[in-house]
């Protein structure tokens, strides 16, 4: 068994997004086990009961889901009780998002097919990067478990996580770097996972505070808050990334050897 676990989500990776992220958690797995215990005990607290947490229909109350009319109060009652949840049980968030755009202009076909021929694939190798760089710092050696939020066998996105990991899974330098062992990646659905769940609520917080970064659009008051509460815990220590500009992406494709078109 893993001695960590890193639950991983997305956001905006449906076409008519512009941008693109990947955010996952990371605590040790014994830890998971009293992660899932205290967020069953939230979800059932009277007057707040919710049996799935999808952040995006919970924050806009979507017509036809289960937080249809709920107050802000309420909401923010509830954000701010899982955020305690996931502050107590995780060592560390991490986080990367980019414009799809600029991905698109400045990614050359020869390059994507290294790997990464989608923005969400894209984020999560970063991802990696920050983890590679976590363990060298930290000086982590522990087995880490990855668990993908489910996918459909046939999704390209998935096959593409599956080529990459396949073929890493098992190499002592992917177990160096990344604490990859061989069976160590997966696709669950969130449904009953509510660590996937806790990953959800990462990954819509960060694709709502890009939003706000690139494009001006104010954020949602439990976005503000969520923000704030996990940047500022355990001294600004608590979450790790952000966002690749189109100059971080110009000089990622220099140094795979490749020209800017």
């Amino acid at each position: 068994m893993a001695a960590l676990t890193i639950y991983i989500d997305d956001s905006g990776t449906s076409p008519t997004n512009a941008i693109a992220v990947a955010a996952g958690w990371i605590a040790e797995t014994p830890s998971w086990t009293n992660f899932e215990a205290d967020w069953e005990r939230a979800r059932n607290v009277d007057g707040d009961i919710f049996e799935c947490m999808h952040m995006a229909e919970f924050v806009f109350g979507q017509k036809g889901t289960a937080f249809e009319g709920w107050s802000l109060e309420k909401k923010q009652r509830i954000a701010t009780r899982l955020r305690g949840i996931i502050k107590n049980a995780v060592n560390k968030g991490f986080a990367l998002g980019i414009v799809k755009k600029d991905f698109d202009d400045l990614v050359p076909s020869a390059l994507r097919a290294q790997g990464f021929e989608s923005h969400y694939t894209y984020a999560i190798r970063r991802v990696l990067g920050m983890i590679d760089v976590w363990r060298q710092k930290e000086k982590v050696t522990e087995p880490i478990e990855y668990i993908f939020d489910w996918m459909d066998p046939h999704d390209s996105r998935r096959k593409e996580i599956e080529a990459v990991f396949g073929s890493a899974e098992g190499e002592p330098e992917a177990f160096r770097r990344y604490g990859l062992y061989a069976g160590g990646f997966s696709f669950k659905s969130k449904a009953n996972l509510s660590p996937l769940q806790a990953a959800d609520m990462f990954a819509w917080l960060m694709y709502q505070w890009l939003l706000n970064e690139c494009d001006g659009k104010k954020l949602n008051p439990i976005a503000v808050e969520s923000f704030k509460d996990f940047y500022l815990h355990r001294h600004r220590t608590f979450l790790e990334g952000g966002y690749n500009k189109r100059a971080h992406l110009a000089d990622w494709v220099k140094m795979k050897g490749f020209a800017i078109l």
